[in-house]
């Protein structure tokens, strides 16, 4: 469970507008968010291997498809997104 409570009801998205900073325990806006926008942030960026892993249907431009952790994509995709300490780690980069 994520504290506060409410950020476990924020959606995913291969086009991100929030990043989780786990160790700080801060929301970052990656971009201008419009009034009335949802919160999204790419799951991959803070989970390694999900549990149940899920079909996206966020409709970016580049969506992955098939959601289920940073271990399941290939590094030159991850390097795209920010990444928690936690995933950057596991992957062995900076």
């Amino acid at each position: 469970m994520l504290d506060p409570e409410f950020l476990q009801y924020i959606n995913h998205s291969c086009n991100p507008n929030v990043f989780f900073d786990t160790q700080k325990k801060v929301v970052i806006a990656l971009r201008n968010i419009e009034i009335g926008e949802e919160f999204t942030f790419f799951y991959p960026s803070t989970e390694w291997s999900m549990d149940r892993g899920f079909n996206c249907i966020c409709q970016s431009e580049n969506c992955l498809g098939y959601i289920q952790g940073s271990a399941h994509l290939p590094l030159n995709v991850l390097k795209k997104y920010k990444l928690s300490d936690y995933i950057r780690q596991k992957l062995g980069v900076e």
